[in-house]
């Protein structure tokens, strides 16, 4: 999120996104550090934002190998970067 220029607060359960006040303009390519969970959200952020692009996008089939599909049955293109 700090990449993308936003801002975050750690709480004692989870962590709170604010909203990013503007898009990246540059392109940007967004490390999951290997959770299924951080890769499935940085790539709904790429189907908005056509400059980022998601690193090890395959660490989604472990718990959800269809999901580039469902993303493209919703219309959504979505090119994974590794």
């Amino acid at each position: 999120i700090k990449q993308l220029g936003g801002k975050t607060k750690v709480t004692d359960d989870g962590i709170t996104v604010f909203p990013i006040e503007k898009k990246p303009t540059k392109s940007i390519v967004l490390p999951t550090f290997g959770d299924h969970r951080v890769t499935m959200v940085c790539s709904l952020l790429a189907t908005k934002w056509p400059h980022l692009a998601v690193r090890d996008p395959s660490t989604v089939s472990k718990t959800f190998p269809m999901f580039y599909h469902m993303l493209a049955k919703l219309g959504h293109q979505f090119v994974p970067s590794n």
